[in-house]
């Protein structure tokens, strides 16, 4: 139980150390950006790659923990198989902001 709790502590920590990337913004962004312009919406990305001739700004966002209050029912669903042992999936999301000529051309998410 010690190490599924400073488990949990980690990924909190880690999770609140780095920038928030908020993927609702990408809307918010145009063809024709340049990377200072992106960067002042979504902040930093997390890597930027060089493909051929163009440059890639990958961002990750993970989905927040849903702590137990969150679930309007939780008092009526079954105990898990293992109290000691609490099922969590944490689901991260990458997507990769095109750039060509330092020009926003396309973003997509990464699968």
């Amino acid at each position: 139980m010690i190490k599924t709790l400073i488990g949990l502590g980690l990924i909190l920590l880690l999770n609140g150390c780095q920038t928030v990337f908020k993927p609702w913004l990408l809307s918010e962004l145009a063809p024709g950006m340049n990377a200072d312009q992106v960067k002042e919406k979504l902040g930093d990305p997390v890597s930027i790659e060089s493909r051929e001739a163009a440059t890639v700004f990958v961002y990750s966002y993970t989905e927040p923990l849903k702590l137990q209050t969150e679930f309007p029912n939780w008092e009526k669903q079954p105990l898990p198989h293992s109290s000691l042992q609490p099922d969590i999936s944490i689901e991260q999301h990458h997507y990769e902001l095109i750039f060509i000529d330092n020009a926003l051309i396309n973003y997509k998410e990464r699968h």
